[in-house]
This record gives structure tokens, C-alpha cells and sequence, in this order.
């Protein structure tokens, strides 16, 4: 409807100077009476305010009055309010010619209702998505006078960043929860592993008819692969093979290694394998998932080589 009235009312009145240019008042009570949806009201209502604008020096209401009138050339409907506030301030003033310009537009401008203008409307997907965040936290502190504008003070509301602050504790406490939570859990699984990997023994049943000496070849093949863990109890399986085929400490694959550590120390095992050291060696590489390196296995394997070296001097 607008483009239809925009098409049957000239251009030229858009870009023309009215001959009028009575004082503020008068300019005033145009613009009050002029309808926003009928150019040919609106028109010249705000032509007559670029002229007053113009005259008193105020340009910031040289910049309004244009952009109405460019939103009602390209089809849109004019929105008068913002003029008609500053229009009214000005007209509770002296008559502009009693003033000197400057002075009339510093007295304008100083005054807060004014200084931010007229509300700017999110013209994309994200200005809209931030005025969302705004409100969802109490940033956007914006209060509508009484005149009907949206006015922003400066700074942010104390009370918004306060509700900012809460949600971060918040988000970080729950955090720290959740962490806490599920630190038990793992430590619980992996106690409950270890306890179930004890209660079965050191070896399989499958397992029961390997000798010291399979348990050694099994242990170099699994650490020239890299597998330094399975290494390792191949390695500390070898020595309890060895003591047992020398009848120094009975092997009982039901039993721990500590149970075997135990019946080692009250035998008469050679005393110079540091057979505790080994013991713990495996327990937390086997059990507590202590990265192996080939360090761990040369370590076990001179506690063996050490033992077998006794064995044959005893024999």
C-alpha cells in the first residue's frame, strides 16, 4: 500500500525544500499530525523539521529527519517518534534564534534520553543471537522512557554480570563433580580388575605345563615385539618355575605373588636375588598398569640370570 502511495505522489516532493519554516512549535504540531503511513503527510512534516535541524545547528536531527524520509522513499513506513521527543525538548527551550546554534544542539545532545537514539533492530542472524545471550543473562539493561525509546545506560547492570559469575561457579563446581565422580568409579573398576586378576592366579590352567625354560624364550620373543608388559611376568615366572624345579619354594598358580614371596623369604632361597624388588616389579606392572619399558625387562631378567647363576654354584 505504501509503494502504491509512493508511486502516485512525486519523487520530486521528496527531495524539494518547503518555503515554510516556522518556528519549533508549529514544526511541532505538523509532524504530530502527519500520518507515517501516508507519505503525502509525512513528507513534508519532516521537511520542515530538516529546516529548523538545519537552522539551529542540530545535526544529529538533520540525520533522523533523512533517514525517515529514505525509509518512506524506498516503500517504508516512517517512525516519527524519536523527532517528536527531540522536537519537544527543543520547543521547552527559548526560540532557536535567541541561541546560538552550537549551544541549542550541546543542550540537546547533553541530555541522556537522547544521546543513544532510537533502539537499532537486529538486522542479522547475529545481532539477534547476542540480544539473545543479553537477556538470558541480564546484560541488555535497556528501559523504555516514558516517551516509549529504548535507552541504554552506560556499563553493564551489576546484577547481570553478578548472574554471569554464578553460572560460571555453577558450571565449574559441576565440573568439578563430575570429575571427582568419575575418578571414583575408574579407581573402583580398576581395583576390582586387580582383585579379580589375583583371585585367578598368576597363570592359566592353560599355562600350567610351561617350564622355566619356554617361559624364557616366550618372555625374549614378547620384549623383541615391544610387549614389555607380558614380558615381564613371563620373566618373573621363570624365576618361581626355577625355584620350584629346584624344590627351594613350591609354585602354586591359585596362589599371589606376595603368597609366593612370602614361602620364598622363609626358604632357603639364594640370598642375593632381590626377589622383593622383582616381586613388586611385577605386581605393579602385571596388576597396577604401570607402563613396562625394556628397562623393567632387563631388570627381571638380571634378577633370573642371577639366580640361575647361584643355582649352578650350589650345585
Amino acid at each position: 500500500m505504501i509503494a502504491k502511495s509512493i508511486s502516485n505522489f512525486s519523487l520530486a516532493l521528496l527531495l524539494a525544500t518547503s518555503a515554510w519554516g516556522g518556528p519549533i512549535g508549529d514544526v511541532l504540531r505538523n509532524l504530530e499530525s502527519a500520518d507515517p503511513s501516508r507519505p503525502e503527510t509525512a513528507i513534508p512534516a519532516l521537511q520542515n523539521v530538516l529546516q529548523i535541524a538545519d537552522k539551529i545547528g542540530d545535526f544529529y536531527l538533520v540525520d533522523l529527519a533523512e533517514t525517515e524520509l529514505g525509509t518512506i522513499a524506498e516503500g517504508g513506513e516512517a517512525d516519527l517518534q524519536v523527532i517528536l521527543v527531540r522536537l519537544r525538548k527543543l520547543s521547552e527551550l527559548e526560540e532557536p534564534n535567541n541561541f546560538p546554534s552550537n549551544e541549542v544542539a550541546d543542550r540537546i545532545l547533553s541530555d541522556p534520553a537522547y544521546a543513544y537514539g532510537k533502539k537499532a533492530d537486529a538486522s542479522n542472524w547475529i545481532q539477534r543471537a547476542l540480544a539473545q545471550v543479553q537477556d538470558l543473562f541480564g546484560l541488555n539493561c535497556s528501559r523504555r522512557t516514558a516517551e516509549g525509546l529504548d535507552v541504554k545506560p552506560v556499563g553493564i547492570d551489576p546484577t547481570g554480570v553478578m548472574r554471569v559469575l554464578m553460572y560460571v561457579l555453577l558450571l565449574a563446581g559441576a565440573i568439578v563433580i563430575g570429575w571427582t565422580v568419575y575418578r571414583l568409579v575408574k579407581s573402583r573398576q580398576k581395583k576390582q580388575r586387580q582383585k579379580d586378576a589375583r583371585a585367578k592366579g598368576l597363570i592359566e590352567e592353560h599355562e600350567e605345563s610351561r617350564t622355566a625354560d619356554e617361559w624364557l624364550v616366550l618372555a625374549n620373543r614378547l620384549e623383541r615385539e615391544g610387549r614389555y608388559r607380558e614380558s615381564v611376568r613371563c620373566l618373573y615366572l621363570a624365576i618361581l618355575m626355577r625355584l620350584d624345579r629346584a624344590r627351594i619354594a613350591r609354585f602354586d598358580r591359585t596362589e599371589t605373588n606376595w603368597e609366593h614371596l612370602r614361602r620364598i623369604l622363609k626358604s632357603e632361597a639364594p640370598s642375593n636375588v632381590p626377589y622383593r624388588d622383582v616381586t613388586l616389579l611385577f605386581d605393579l606392572i602385571w596388576y597396577g598398569d604401570q607402563p613396562a619399558s625394556d628397562r623393567d625387562c632387563s631388570q627381571m631378567r638380571s634378577a633370573y640370570e642371577t639366580l640361575m647363576q647361584s643355582l649352578r654354584e650350589v650345585a
